[in-house]
């Protein structure tokens, strides 16, 4: 069993992600064709700051310093008669598997926890499945068009694409130190998105799971339906995109549980080789 899990562990190492990732089109903006290696993002996001004088989970342990993050994506889609798309996405990641529970060293890193106690200056562990979704499109004409996503984890919709789905992930595949501030909704154990398309704009409505994932990265938490997004995105050309977006959540941290978030994001995004 060690052999097998050791040999899986190795195959997410050596299977390069980042081409698949770098085709990705975003499920919540398909318009958006290509995303981006720049990126501007403020967001504005009502977070009380973890203890991290005398509470938080440090290590200087050697087997500590590995740091490999890691991920796959499976994605299919299929014509429904003349108007419809119909899509699969699948997103695995072994990071847990390949660098333990505490996830691999990253300075100034805050947000998430390991043993109940906040982690500093390290990058948590993904989910093993970070992504699992599917999506409907129906076209009523080619300026219009109607999107309905189910997520269970999927993305609400909130922010600009989370850092792994930009192509600067193909130079540096750490987090971002703001990885949790402006992407913690991006594993969501219970998602559903309404998206309505008029040419170069798009309005999506999100219901989801407030509660970000737990410690334990290979369960699926319970779905609690409980907190509530909208995004406005503009894209004038392929490689441009603009967004501004609100999100009311509901008790999202475990140490925090009476603390309710409203984060408020825009950004703009150039994708250019």
């Amino acid at each position: 069993m060690k052999i097998i899990s050791l040999l899986f562990a190795l195959a997410f190492i050596l299977i390069n992600p980042f081409t698949l990732l770098a085709q990705h089109e975003h499920h919540q903006m398909p318009m958006q064709k290509k995303d981006t290696a720049k990126a501007v993002t403020n967001p504005a996001a009502k977070k009380s700051t973890p203890n991290i004088t005398n509470k938080a989970v440090r290590s200087d342990s050697l087997t500590d310093r590995f740091d490999a993050p890691n991920w796959v994506m499976l994605m299919a889609s299929r014509k429904v008669n003349k108007r419809g798309l119909f899509s699969f996405s699948l997103m695995l990641s072994a990071d847990e598997l390949v660098m333990g529970e505490n996830g691999y060293p990253l300075l100034f890193q805050s947000g998430e926890t390991y043993n109940n106690k906040p982690l500093v200056d390290r990058q948590h562990p993904h989910d093993f499945i970070s992504g699992l979704s599917v999506a409907y499109t129906h076209m009523f004409n080619k300026d219009i068009d109607l999107t309905a996503y189910l997520g269970y984890p999927g993305e609400p919709a909130i922010g600009p694409p989370a850092f792994m789905h930009r192509i600067s992930s193909i130079n540096n595949p750490d987090a971002p130190l703001g990885h949790h501030w402006q992407d913690a909704t991006h594993i969501t154990f219970g998602v559903a998105t309404l998206g309505f398309r008029y040419k170069i704009m798009k309005f999506e409505f999100s219901n989801f799971t407030g509660r970000e994932p737990g410690e334990d990265r290979y369960n699926f938490d319970k779905p609690r339906f409980n907190s509530w997004a909208y995004r406005f995105s503009v894209n004038p050309t392929d490689n441009f995109a603009i967004q501004f977006s609100q999100a009311f959540i509901k008790s999202p941290e475990a140490l925090e549980p009476e603390e309710n978030i409203t984060r408020t994001t825009a950004s703009v995004l150039q994708w250019k080789i």
